[in-house]
Protein backbone atom coordinates (compact mmCIF):
# COMPACT_ATOMS: atom_id res chain seq x y z
CA UNK A 1 0.00 0.00 0.00
CA UNK A 2 2.35 2.35 0.78
CA UNK A 3 4.52 1.90 -2.49
CA UNK A 4 1.05 2.29 -4.65
CA UNK A 5 0.63 5.27 -2.09
CA UNK A 6 3.95 6.91 -2.90
CA UNK A 7 3.90 6.30 -6.67
CA UNK A 8 0.75 7.92 -6.92
CA UNK A 9 1.76 10.78 -5.12
CA UNK A 10 4.73 11.13 -7.18
CA UNK A 11 3.08 11.04 -10.48
CA UNK A 12 0.52 13.68 -9.15
CA UNK A 13 3.29 15.96 -8.18
CA UNK A 14 5.81 15.33 -10.55
CA UNK A 15 5.37 18.80 -11.68
CA UNK A 16 5.99 20.75 -8.25
CA UNK A 17 8.70 18.68 -7.42
CA UNK A 18 10.44 19.39 -10.65
CA UNK A 19 10.16 23.00 -9.79
CA UNK A 20 11.34 23.17 -6.33
CA UNK A 21 14.16 21.20 -7.41
CA UNK A 22 15.19 23.46 -10.41
CA UNK A 23 14.72 26.60 -8.33
CA UNK A 24 16.70 25.07 -5.38
CA UNK A 25 19.90 24.28 -8.01
CA UNK A 26 19.13 28.11 -9.16
CA UNK A 27 19.66 29.32 -5.95
CA UNK A 28 22.62 27.50 -5.02
CA UNK A 29 24.06 28.32 -8.68
CA UNK A 30 23.42 31.77 -7.57
CA UNK A 31 25.17 31.44 -3.99
CA UNK A 32 28.43 31.11 -6.29
CA UNK A 33 27.79 34.50 -8.17
CA UNK A 34 28.51 36.94 -4.91
CA UNK A 35 32.20 35.85 -3.66
CA UNK A 36 33.34 35.70 -7.13
CA UNK A 37 32.06 39.01 -7.80
CA UNK A 38 33.39 40.45 -4.57
CA UNK A 39 36.55 39.16 -5.19
CA UNK A 40 36.62 40.67 -8.70
CA UNK A 41 35.89 43.94 -7.07
CA UNK A 42 38.18 43.50 -4.51
CA UNK A 43 41.25 43.09 -6.99
CA UNK A 44 40.10 45.65 -9.34
CA UNK A 45 40.56 48.01 -6.50
CA UNK A 46 43.74 46.92 -5.39
CA UNK A 47 44.89 47.17 -8.93
CA UNK A 48 43.70 50.37 -9.45
CA UNK A 49 45.31 51.35 -5.85
CA UNK A 50 48.51 50.00 -6.98
CA UNK A 51 48.75 51.77 -10.17
CA UNK A 52 48.23 55.27 -8.47
CA UNK A 53 50.69 54.68 -5.94
CA UNK A 54 53.18 53.89 -8.54
CA UNK A 55 52.05 57.03 -10.41
CA UNK A 56 52.63 59.04 -7.52
CA UNK A 57 56.11 57.61 -6.11
CA UNK A 58 57.67 57.40 -9.84
CA UNK A 59 57.32 61.16 -10.09
CA UNK A 60 57.40 61.33 -13.77
CA UNK A 61 54.95 62.90 -15.36
CA UNK A 62 54.16 59.83 -18.23
CA UNK A 63 53.64 57.44 -15.45
CA UNK A 64 51.58 59.73 -13.58
CA UNK A 65 49.02 60.06 -16.91
CA UNK A 66 49.46 56.06 -17.22
CA UNK A 67 48.21 55.42 -13.63
CA UNK A 68 45.31 58.17 -14.06
CA UNK A 69 44.18 56.38 -17.27
CA UNK A 70 44.51 53.10 -15.44
CA UNK A 71 42.04 54.73 -12.56
CA UNK A 72 39.86 56.00 -14.49
CA UNK A 73 39.10 52.82 -16.86
CA UNK A 74 38.86 50.86 -13.70
CA UNK A 75 36.63 52.99 -12.38
CA UNK A 76 33.68 51.69 -14.95
CA UNK A 77 35.27 48.06 -14.12
CA UNK A 78 34.19 48.65 -10.67
CA UNK A 79 31.38 50.13 -11.08
CA UNK A 80 29.81 47.21 -13.65
CA UNK A 81 31.42 44.47 -11.19
CA UNK A 82 29.32 46.13 -8.24
CA UNK A 83 25.89 46.44 -10.33
CA UNK A 84 26.65 42.53 -10.97
CA UNK A 85 27.08 41.91 -7.91
CA UNK A 86 23.43 43.93 -6.59
CA UNK A 87 21.91 42.23 -9.30
CA UNK A 88 22.86 38.53 -8.57
CA UNK A 89 21.72 39.36 -4.93
CA UNK A 90 18.68 40.28 -5.82
CA UNK A 91 18.22 37.80 -8.05
CA UNK A 92 19.23 35.47 -5.46
CA UNK A 93 16.64 36.72 -3.21
CA UNK A 94 13.78 36.27 -5.34
CA UNK A 95 14.68 32.52 -6.32
CA UNK A 96 15.03 31.86 -2.75
CA UNK A 97 11.89 33.18 -1.60
CA UNK A 98 10.45 31.17 -4.79
CA UNK A 99 12.20 28.16 -3.50
CA UNK A 100 10.62 28.24 0.13
CA UNK A 101 7.34 29.14 -1.35
CA UNK A 102 6.86 26.15 -3.82
CA UNK A 103 8.40 24.29 -0.85
CA UNK A 104 5.43 25.51 1.27
CA UNK A 105 2.83 25.00 -1.02
CA UNK A 106 4.03 21.11 -2.21
CA UNK A 107 4.41 20.25 1.82
CA UNK A 108 0.44 21.63 1.89
CA UNK A 109 -0.57 19.63 -1.27
CA UNK A 110 1.05 16.75 0.05
CA UNK A 111 -0.20 16.24 3.33
CA UNK A 112 -4.21 17.26 1.72
CA UNK A 113 -3.61 14.38 -0.36
CA UNK A 114 -2.47 12.34 2.54
CA UNK A 115 -5.40 13.15 4.49
CA UNK A 116 -7.55 12.70 1.23
CA UNK A 117 -5.98 8.90 1.00
CA UNK A 118 -6.23 7.91 4.75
Amino acid sequence: MFRALLTAMLAEQRRALCLTGGLRLANTLLQTGPPVLLAKLLRILEDRAASVAAGRISGTESAAVAAAAVARSSHWSALRVACLLTLCLAGKAVVESQYFYAGAALGVAVKQELRTAT
